[in-house]
């Protein structure tokens, strides 16, 4: 199975594959990880298991647990994160119109998925453009669900300061309040 690295960081590389006649996306655990690291590794990927299938969250396809690399096998989604998928679209000749229409089906889907996510306990936590996948067919999809995780792992109330853009916090949380679902609207 070809793939290239697409996103790399200190644990976690990404990779594109092709898997069953799809495009995936493979999250693979660097080899080097620790023991807590593999644990939390596993611990998203149960939680994605457990948050189960949404049409507006992408789908887990897979896990490998039982050998190193450990890896998380994500369908892919073709237009990547909603806004560099819009800023493409402000260039010409792209074939993608950004209809009003458009625009307000994408908004409901990903309300959608957050509906989802409040009815099954999380907080998101991260709404913004980058936390939204565009797929081939224009469908979005709620990502970014790892602060989410984290959040009920640890029953955290999250504050601000430990937060990644604080400029996108909701107002009771930048206040050092407790957030709460509708600190995700």
């Amino acid at each position: 199975m070809p793939s290239f690295c697409v996103k790399p960081n200190d644990t976690v590389s990404l990779y594109r594959a092709r898997m069953d006649n799809r495009d995936v996306i493979l999250r693979a655990l660097k080899e080097n990880a620790s023991n807590s690291e593999k644990q939390d590794f596993l611990g998203f990927a149960s939680f994605l298991g457990e948050l189960g299938p949404h049409p507006f969250i992408p789908a887990l396809l897979g896990v490998v647990s039982v050998q190193s690399p450990l890896v998380i096998v994500m369908e892919e989604l073709r237009h990547k994160d909603l806004l560099g998928f819009l800023w493409k679209c402000r260039e010409d000749n792209t074939g993608h119109d950004m209809t009003e229409k458009r625009i307000f089906t994408m908004a409901g889907q990903v309300a959608s998925a957050l509906d989802y996510l409040h009815s099954q306990g999380c907080i998101h936590r991260n709404i913004g453009a980058r936390s939204v996948l565009v797929g081939g067919d224009m469908a979005a999809k709620l990502w970014g669900l790892g602060s989410a995780y984290q959040r009920k792992q640890a029953n955290y109330a999250g504050l601000a300061e430990d937060m990644e853009l604080k400029k996108w916090q909701a107002p009771e949380v930048l206040a050092r309040r407790t957030a709460s679902y509708s600190s995700d609207v």
